[in-house]
C-alpha cells in the first residue's frame, strides 16, 4: 500500500525538519539554529545591559530587541508544538509529552516572564525572580554545541559511579560534623554549639575553603581535622576520576587513531562478514499491512553504501544529525550503529522523519518496542543481531540481502561490509 502525503503535511513535516537540529546538507535548517543562537545570545545581551543606568532613548530600544526576540521564541514554540505529533509519533498525548518534556519547559520559561511581567507589580521579589528565569535561554545553546551534549553523555553514562562517590563525600562530611561536634564542643560551645556546625566546618575543610571563621582547638580536635582532610582530598577526588575516565573512554571512540589501535586485527581491503546466528532484517509492513514481505522490498534497501558510527549512552536527534552530516552522499541513507547505547524516542523519531533506507545496530544496542515501531513507520528496514567489534568506523559497502523468500515482515539475512571503494560481487546461493 502507497502512502500519500497531504500538502499540508508535507508543508509540516519540512518545517519539522527545520526547527530540527540541522543534519546533513540542509541549508534552511542550519540557517534556522544559527538564528536561533544569535537570537538567545542577543537576548541575554539585552537582560545584561538592561542593569545599567542607560538613557531612555537607549532603553526603548532594547525594549524593541527585547520585544522581538521573545516574538521569535513564541513562534518557535509554537511551531515546535504544532510538530509534535511527528517528534513524538506513537499516537500517545504527543502534545502533552512534548509540553512536558524538559527542553519545552525550558523553551517556555525563557520567553514565559516577558509575558508575566506585565501582570506582576515591579517591586514584588517574584517580579525579580521570572526577570532572573530569562537567563534559562542559555540553557536552549545545549542543544547545538557538540562539546556540551559530550559531556552530557559521558555525566549520563557514569551517572551512577558519580552518585555513589558523592554518597561517601556525604557520609565523611555527615560522621566528621559529628565527630568535630564531640570533640570541640566542651572547648568551644559558642563555635560548636550544635551538629550543623560542624557540619560547616567539614563542609568548608573538605572543599579546601577553609574560611578559618570555625576550626578545632584541642589536641583530639587538630589531630582529627589533619586525618579528615587528608581523607577529604582523596574522597573529594573520587568523582573527578571518574570523570576524566568517562572522557577518555569517550575519546578512544571519537579519535580514529584511537580505534585503529582498538582493533588490531582490522579486515579492510577485504570483505568483512559481521553476521551473526541472530542477523535478521526487518521490514515496515510489519506496521502498515503492506502486502510486500522483507524479501520483495527493493535491493535498494539492503545494497549500497553505508555509514558505521561508535555512540554509546543514551543517542538523542542531535547525536543522529552529526551522524547523518557525516556521510557523503547516499551513505547517508543507511546508518549502522555500534556500541552501548538507548535509542531514545526522540532520535527515533528523528530518524522516521527522514529518508533513511536502513538503520542497522549491534547486540549491544537497546531499542524497545515502541521505539522500533515508530522506526518502520519511516518505512525503512531495521538490520539487527550483527557483529560489529572489529569494524572501524567509516563509510563502507553494505550488502543485507534475506536469504529467505515470503511474505514475512522479517527474514533471516547475511550481512558484509566491504570497503568503500572496493567492488565486490555476491552471488545468491
Amino acid at each position: 500500500m502507497k502512502h500519500t502525503q497531504s500538502p499540508e503535511s508535507s508543508v509540516k513535516k519540512r518545517i519539522f525538519e527545520i526547527i530540527q537540529i540541522a543534519g546533513g546538507s540542509d541549508a534552511p535548517s542550519r540557517a534556522f539554529d544559527i538564528c536561533i543562537m544569535t537570537l538567545i545570545l542577543l537576548s541575554i545581551a539585552v537582560t545584561t545591559a538592561q542593569t545599567f543606568r542607560i538613557p531612555d532613548s537607549a532603553a526603548r530600544v532594547l525594549n524593541i530587541i527585547d520585544a522581538a526576540c521573545m516574538a521569535a521564541f513564541t513562534v518557535e514554540y509554537a511551531l515546535r508544538l504544532w510538530t509534535a505529533d511527528l517528534l513524538y509519533p506513537s499516537g500517545r498525548m504527543p502534545y502533552l509529552k512534548y509540553i512536558f518534556s524538559p527542553s519545552a519547559i525550558i523553551d517556555l520559561l525563557s520567553f514565559l516572564p516577558f509575558y508575566l511581567s506585565g501582570f506582576v507589580p515591579a517591586g514584588m521579589v517574584v517580579f525579580r525572580l521570572i526577570r532572573v528565569a530569562r537567563i534559562l535561554r542559555l540553557f536552549r545553546i545545549n542543544h547545538y554545541l557538540d562539546p556540551v551534549q559530550a559531556i552530557l553523555t559521558v555525566l549520563r553514562q557514569k551517572a551512577s559511579m558519580i552518585f555513589a562517590s558523592w554518597f561517601l563525600v556525604f557520609v565523611l562530611m555527615f560522621s566528621s560534623s559529628l565527630l568535630m561536634y564531640y570533640v570541640e564542643h566542651d572547648a568551644q560551645p559558642s563555635v560548636f554549639e550544635n551538629a550543623f556546625s560542624g557540619l560547616w566546618w567539614a563542609v568548608s575543610t573538605l572543599s579546601t575553603t577553609g574560611y578559618g571563621d570555625i576550626y578545632p582547638v584541642t589536641f583530639i580536635g587538630k589531630t582529627l581535622a589533619i586525618i579528615i582532610t587528608l581523607l577529604g582530598m582523596c574522597i573529594v577526588a573520587i568523582p573527578t576520576g571518574i570523570i576524566t575516565a568517562g572522557f577518555m573512554e569517550a575519546g578512544k571512540y571519537s579519535d580514529p587513531d584511537a580505534r585503529r589501535e582498538q582493533s588490531p586485527r582490522s579486515l579492510a581491503g577485504s570483505i568483512m562478514d559481521i553476521s551473526t546466528q541472530d542477523s535478521s532484517v526487518t521490514g515496515p509492513s510489519l506496521i502498515d499491512d503492506d502486502e510486500r514481505g522483507v524479501s520483495q522490498l527493493p535491493m535498494s534497501y539492503f545494497i549500497g553504501p553505508c555509514i558505521v558510527e561508535t555512540v554509546n549512552g543514551e543517542i538523542h536527534a542531535e547525536k543522529i544529525g552529526d551522524i547523518v552530516s557525516k556521510a557523503s552522499g547516499e551513505a547517508s541513507r543507511r546508518i549502522i550503529l555500534r556500541g552501548d547505547m538507548f535509542l531514545t524516542e526522540e532520535a527515533a523519531s528523528f530518524l522516521a522523519n527522514f529518508s533513511i533506507l536502513l538503520l542497522g545496530f549491534s547486540h549491544k544496542a537497546s531499542v524497545n518496542a515502541d521505539n522500533t515501531r515508530i522506526l518502520l513507520s519511516g518505512h525503512m528496514v531495521l538490520l539487527s543481531g550483527i557483529n560489529l567489534d572489529n569494524i572501524d568506523d567509516g563509510e563502507y559497502l553494505l550488502h543485507s540481502c534475506p536469504i529467505q523468500d515470503g511474505d514475512s515482515s522479517s527474514a533471516p539475512c547475511r550481512a558484509y561490509l566491504t570497503p568503500k571503494n572496493t567492488t565486490v560481487l555476491f552471488h545468491e546461493t
